[in-house]
């Protein structure tokens, strides 16, 4: 579980919708998305492999 005083959550805006996130770490950045399966077969073919 991550820690919120630890870690605070930011908020940034993207194409008019709010999106938190965490940043924590070294290096290059991984952004971890959730998606439905809808999503999943549209853009899997085209989203690289963590």
């Amino acid at each position: 579980m991550i820690s919120a005083e630890e870690h605070p959550k930011k908020t940034v805006a993207v194409n008019g919708k709010t999106m938190s996130y965490v940043e924590m770490g070294e290096g290059e950045p991984i952004i971890f998305s959730r998606m439905a399966i809808q999503h999943l077969l549209i853009y899997g073919a085209i989203s690289c492999p963590i």
